[in-house]
């Protein structure tokens, strides 16, 4: 399956299908930079910000991956590291096949191949929601 990268958030979550997207309730992380309204009481969201602060697409990929604060941070994702790991080898596979450039270009609604949650390929039994 192919994973739009551009799409996968700090945390690895991809909001192209998220439902608070889809029915206008949150832009989502990277538009809004990691402030949403799911973070909004917390002044951003601590995995954006953290990502930020390393330089880093996602956990996945950090320098210090994996890190103390991971699962305390993504206390939704059952297993983050573990999810990360894979989420991390699936991008740099793509990126030994595309090139950066390809894994970091925003495409269009019109040339986008049709995304999947990071969580649906990951963990199919997933829950959405973070709460």
């Amino acid at each position: 399956m192919d994973i739009d990268f551009a799409e996968i958030t700090a945390c690895g979550e991809s909001c192209v299908t998220c439902a608070k997207r889809s029915d206008g309730s949150c832009i989502g992380c990277l538009a809004a930079d990691g402030k949403v309204p799911e973070w909004a009481e917390s002044g951003g969201c601590p995995v954006h910000a953290c990502c930020k602060t390393h330089r880093a697409r996602f956990c996945g990929v950090c320098s210090v991956f994996p890190c103390a604060d991971l699962e305390r941070m993504i206390h939704w994702v059952p297993d983050a590291v573990d999810k990360h790991r894979r989420l991390a080898e699936q991008y740099r596979a793509a990126q030994r096949q595309h090139g950066e450039k390809a894994l970091s270009t925003h495409r269009t609604a019109e040339n986008r191949p049709q995304s999947h949650s990071i969580l649906e390929t990951l963990q199919p039994s997933a829950q959405p929601g973070r709460r």
